[in-house]
């Protein structure tokens, strides 16, 4: 039986972590500094209950974007050049309209991350859920 990790607890300072957009540019938590809250999704491809999250995800995005909610696609098992291109004709093909962020398995340590999806809904840089 494999333990249980407990994923962070509410008021917890968000980790620090970093990660590259799937055009390779480099993306900082900074860069979200005027959203009111953020929405950190880890997923990967092969993970029907990830893909079955995302068009609910994107609408979300859709209706509170503009309200300050960004939702962010975290992925640290699809980081090869043949998964990233994969990645690029999937998001249209969903329609997901938020970014994906390539990240390191640490990152995924830091949030305590062993089941997908998990999600994490991050305000001030705090988790609040």
């Amino acid at each position: 039986k494999k333990s249980e990790v407990p994923l962070l607890n509410t008021g917890t300072e968000m980790p620090h972590w970093t990660g590259k957009y799937v055009n390779n540019k480099s993306f900082q938590p900074g860069d979200l500094s005027d959203k009111k809250l953020v929405v950190l999704d880890f997923w990967y491809l092969a993970c029907p209950p990830c893909l079955k999250a995302i068009p609910m995800l994107a609408n979300l995005q859709t209706e509170f974007g503009a309200k300050g909610l960004q939702i962010l696609g975290l992925n640290s098992t699809d980081t090869s050049e043949k998964k990233i291109a994969e990645i690029k004709k999937f998001i249209p093909a969903l329609q997901m309209n938020y970014p994906v962020i390539l990240i390191g398995k640490e990152t995924e340590k830091a949030f305590r991350v062993t089941v997908w999806p998990t999600f994490y809904l991050i305000e001030n840089g705090k988790v609040i859920y």
